[in-house]
């Protein structure tokens, strides 16, 4: 049975089973190494650093890749923002 449903545009699965695929990813792409952006997945909460006036940091919340750009995973609104690396977003982090 699938559960997944559809929010702003990407699929949201009220199982959790998403946290298990995170996980794996993190495992796969080696939890906390930053990776190129060009590599980043689509659909997952991310950690990105990004670039600004003030040079590189690290965004505060977490970010999802979607063909429109970036989203701020936690309010499903666009972030504009200029994205340089990535790693799994740390749950809880």
């Amino acid at each position: 049975m699938n559960t997944a449903v559809m929010r702003g545009g990407e699929a949201h699965d009220p199982t959790g089973r998403r946290g298990v695929i995170d996980a794996l990813l993190g495992l796969l792409y080696g939890a906390r190494c930053w990776h190129p952006v060009a590599t980043a997945p689509f659909g997952r909460d991310l950690e990105i650093r990004i670039r600004d006036a003030d040079g590189v940091r690290v965004a505060p919340f977490p970010c999802r890749q979607t063909t429109q750009g970036w989203v701020n995973a936690d309010l499903d609104v666009r972030a504009r923002l200029m994205a340089v690396e990535w790693r799994p977003w740390a749950a809880g982090a």
